[in-house]
């Protein structure tokens, strides 16, 4: 015997055999806790009754094994509960063709006709009906069975019933369908939040990988220039070559560049300042050659007051290995 609440810490049991362990009834004390559980197997039991709830909390199970027992009927919204079956056993068990358990078992084998591995060896068993060509306990095969034949007088309330079991599973998987509908709509919600926060990291990635600019960079309004190059003369070959080329000729950048932009004879000084403040952007390439220039540290002064005075004035750091 199996005593209640036994499996109440195993949440994350998938699969459980209970077969052959003399089992009268399945109820929710004995699947309690059970709540990652895929496959049940109670076959081989005396299991005559499964009380309402048994399955509450259960919402992954896949297999459920209920053959050689001594079931009669099955509790109202059976079917509704185990939504998520994929496979199921029922033979062996003497189902009642009586009118009032037949139409809940006549539910449970519509519903989940595709899941019942054992339906062409499934028989219920007639105790009592009001058409007299069913004789008090013959064997009628469930599929294909005329729940109109044995129960003549029950229309109504079989309508009845019907209407309120597919109201049952059509709020079901209007559940399901919302709550799949919130979780996509909160993921999506944090994936927008996260590509938001990181936009300029993402486009700089997707540029280098694929080449792909999602944004169409303006220059300022006002500006001569889209940047101003500040390196030391003495890394000018691989300003020109690798950068000012690039820039320029491949992607049509506007750039101000002091060996072919400064004026001659003028103020080294004035024309930095001036170069500085015409362009959107300071491009620095940073070097040890750069570092030791005291031209270049007047370029990066300037710059960088050029940034607190304009907040749109950006400076772009390159660093050149030694």
């Amino acid at each position: 015997m199996v005593q209640p609440n036994a499996f109440v810490n195993l949440t994350k049991l998938e699969n459980l055999n209970l077969n052959e362990n003399s089992l009268s009834y399945v109820d929710l004390e004995l699947l309690n806790g059970l709540v990652s559980l895929k496959f049940l197997q109670v076959e081989q039991n005396r299991i005559a009754f499964i009380v309402d709830d048994a399955f509450k909390g259960i919402t992954n199970l896949e297999v459920l094994r209920l053959a050689y027992n001594k079931l009669a009927s099955l509790p109202y919204g059976f079917a509704v509960s185990l939504m998520t079956l994929k496979y199921l056993t029922l033979s062996n068990n003497p189902w009642s063709c009586d009118c009032d358990d037949l139409h809940d078992f006549k539910e449970v084998t519509y519903e989940l006709a595709d899941v019942i591995y054992d339906r062409h060896d499934t028989y219920c068993f007639v105790n009592n009906t009001k058409n007299e060509s069913f004789a008090i306990g013959s064997k009628q095969h469930v599929v294909g069975l005329d729940y109109w034949s044995i129960c003549p007088n029950q229309s109504v309330i079989f309508q009845n019933r019907t209407i309120e079991k597919h109201r049952e599973v059509l709020n079901y998987r209007e559940v399901q369908a919302l709550t799949l509908t919130l979780v996509l709509l909160v993921l999506a919600i944090i994936i927008s939040t996260l590509v938001f926060l990181n936009r300029t990291l993402i486009q700089v990635v997707i540029y280098n990988k694929f080449g792909i600019r999602f944004f169409s960079v303006k220059p300022e309004e006002n500006k001569m220039y889209d940047a101003f190059f500040s390196y030391s003369h003495k890394d000018e070959g691989f300003v020109v070559r690798e950068l000012v080329q690039r820039l320029e000729k491949k992607d049509g950048y506007k750039l101000c560049v002091h060996f072919w932009d400064f004026p001659i004879g003028a103020c080294i000084a004035d024309t930095i300042i001036r170069s500085v403040e015409d362009s959107s952007r300071t491009i620095m390439i940073v070097s040890n050659n750069y570092l030791d220039s005291e031209w270049c540290q007047y370029k990066f002064q300037t710059a960088h007051h050029s940034v607190l005075r304009d907040k749109s004035q950006k400076i772009i750091l390159i660093l050149m290995e030694p």
